[in-house]
């Protein structure tokens, strides 16, 4: 029950205003019901008892990306990645964002980096796929996304994503067997 572990939080905040983890709690549980703006309090308090730490930059990116903030979203993740240049996370986070906001080519390199630390992972595939598509860089589309469907055969997206790009192409046979899956998996 959320609203009883944020009370018990609210206890452990109130005994000791600098205990990191109660704030940090309240806001990751503030997170999972979607209160983002409570989240994004939480973790600034966070914040000003740790300032060294990342993960709560990444969670207050990801807040203000869910709320559409998507320039708030990746001033944060760029504060958390400038505290680990490795931070996947926050990697994927400053391209998601830019790539909600048709910014493709601001989130290219971002993928890019995302796909040498992660070369095996589908979904940083998909997103290199996407990506690409909406670039029209249609041969480096087909090699992301043909990848993240192999690595991840119940993705929707991919399998959308890799059927626009036969339908361009006009391969409506291969089109539409990428359509199927999308139904199939959806």
């Amino acid at each position: 029950d959320y609203e009883k572990a944020i009370e018990a939080f609210d206890y452990v905040t109130v005994i000791n205003e600098k205990e990191y983890s109660g704030w940090f709690k309240k806001g990751l549980i503030y997170f999972a019901i979607r209160s983002f703006e409570k989240s994004i309090e939480m973790m600034n308090m966070c914040i000003k008892i740790d300032p060294k730490r990342n993960d709560h930059h990444l969670y207050i990116g990801s807040s203000y990306s869910e709320m559409g903030e998507y320039e708030e979203a990746i001033k944060h993740f760029k504060l958390s990645l400038e505290m680990n240049d490795r931070n996947l996370s926050a990697i994927i986070g400053i391209a998601d964002s830019y790539m909600r906001n048709d910014k493709f080519k601001l989130a290219e390199p971002y993928l890019k980096k995302a796909v040498k630390l992660s070369p095996e992972d589908p979904l940083i595939n998909y997103l290199m796929g996407e990506c690409y598509f909406e670039l029209n860089k249609l041969d480096k589309a087909y090699e992301a996304l043909n990848k993240s469907v192999k690595l991840d055969p119940t993705n929707p997206d991919a399998w959308f994503y890799l059927g626009n790009l036969y339908f361009d192409l006009e391969k409506f046979d291969k089109a539409l067997k990428c359509y199927r899956n999308v139904v199939k998996y959806e």
